[in-house]
Order: C-alpha cells, then structure tokens, then sequence
C-alpha cells in the first residue's frame, strides 16, 4: 500500500512539474520547426521557475542541509544570469555552440535539474507519503472497529 502511495505521489510530481510544464515549451517548439532563442529562454525560465519552487518546498520542511539550500541558490542565480544574457549579452561563439547543440545541452541541463529538484523535494514527499498512509491504516482501523461493532451487536441480539 505504501508502495503505491509512493508512485502516485512520485508520478504526480513527475506529471506536474516535467509533462505539463513543458508543453507549452513543447509546442512553441513544433510551431516555430527549430529550437531558437524563444525556446532556449523559455526553457531556461522553467528550470529557474522549477528551481524556484522546489528550494522552497525544501525550506519549508523542517530540517534544512545548509549546503543543499546554497546550492540550490547557486544554480538559481546561474540560470537567472544566463537568462539575463542569453543571447544578446554572450560572445557569438557561445551562442553558436548553445544553438548548434541545444537537444543534448538541454537534455544534460533538465536531467540535472531534475535530479537536485527530486532531491530538494524528496522530504516533502516522504511526509506527504507518511500522513497519507497513516491516513489510510486508520481508516482501516476504523472499519474493523465498525466490523467488530456490528459482529458485537449480532450476537448479543442472537443470545436474547
């Protein structure tokens, strides 16, 4: 049962944070045919919005890595930056290799950040897990009290 509770919390995770908050970058992608500096910022802002939220939920449990939190802000402050000159500020020859590679950058870029954002929210998971399966084994609990209840009953109104 916990297993289960665990995927569904993981995969939603997953769902929400990968799947339906790269769509839209999906789709800007297939319309405009190639991957261009719309795209490329675009992504950037969603590993920073995702950095964002993530180190957030990480501070609001209750035990907090000291390192972990700086660095989390530390690529936070990277991809701000980077959004900041990508591709105006930035010599041409970085922009030319970032566009000339952009599939296989982006993939090692989002594997990263979404191994650090698991990472960062790994404990609230694990609580939302813990309190959703206690939640479960009590109600449990409850209905083999209510079973025992009317059993109870029964056969007190057999005995009269």
């Amino acid at each position: 049962m916990k297993t289960k509770i665990r995927f569904t919390k993981y995969g939603t995770w997953i769902l929400i944070n990968f799947v339906f908050c790269l769509l839209p970058l999906f789709i800007s992608a297939i319309i405009s045919k190639s991957i261009d500096d719309n795209v490329i910022t675009s992504y950037i802002s969603f590993l920073y919005t995702l950095l964002i939220s993530s180190l957030y939920v990480y501070t609001s449990t209750k035990k907090v890595n000291e390192l972990v939190n700086y660095s989390g802000i530390f690529l936070i402050v990277c991809f701000i930056v980077f959004y900041i000159l990508y591709p105006s500020i930035l010599p041409k020859n970085i922009t030319e290799y970032i566009r000339r590679n952009s599939l296989e950058l982006s993939g090692i870029v989002l594997l990263i950040v979404f191994t650090f954002s698991l990472i960062l929210s790994y404990r609230s998971l694990e609580e939302q897990v813990e309190r959703l399966f206690n939640e479960k084994l009590q109600q449990r609990a409850n209905g083999v009290e209510e079973k025992v209840k009317g059993m109870l009953e029964t056969l007190k109104e057999e005995q009269i």
